[in-house]
Order: structure tokens, then sequence, then C-alpha cells
């Protein structure tokens, strides 16, 4: 029997799934706000720092997310919502892909 899913167990999960453009992952980087788990669901809430980032770049990461969340739980249905970063949340990561852009 397939195990339960948690949130707790969904952001685990999601530390595999990098930024497109970055080396970080997506949880350390504060892209992951809640993940809400209701019975054979998933909704995981994902932080944006911009409003403009392109349909590309959001349909590559809600494909990498919910690739993560169904490698481990195939029979849940994950669904991903896009919000925006706080200016607290997107100075963060900001200085988190400056690490990655001055190597």
């Amino acid at each position: 029997m397939e195990p339960t899913p948690t949130a707790k167990s969904i952001k685990e999960i999601l530390r595999s799934v990098r930024h497109p453009e970055i080396r970080d992952n997506v949880v350390d980087l504060g892209m992951i706000h809640t993940v809400d788990v209701r019975d054979r669901e998933v909704t995981i809430h994902v932080a944006l720092p911009l409003d403009e980032i392109s349909k590309e770049v959001r349909h590559k990461l809600a494909e990498s997310v919910v690739d993560a969340c169904k490698s481990r739980y195939p029979n849940v249905e994950c669904l991903v919502h896009f919000e925006k970063m706080t200016q607290e949340e997107h100075d963060r990561f900001c200085e988190m892909a400056s690490r990655d852009w001055a190597e």
C-alpha cells in the first residue's frame, strides 16, 4: 500500500527540484510557500520572485514539482498554484541567486 503524503514529506521530496537557472533547490530558495494535502490531492503553492516570469519557465517549474511529487506518490493528484513572493522573500531569493551568478 502506498504511504499517505504529508506536507512534510512533500517538502522533502521537493528538495530534489532545482531552480531552472540557479543551482539551489526550490525549498531552500523559499519558493515553496505551503503544501496542502487533502486525501489524494496535493496542492503546492510556489512563490515566484517576479510577476513577469515567462509561461515557459512557469511550465517547466510546475512540471518539475509535479514530477517530483508523483515520483513518490504516483496515485496522488498534484496541483501547482503560483504566488508572488513577499519583498523579504524576494530579497533573500536574490541574495541566494547572486551567489550563483558571481561564480
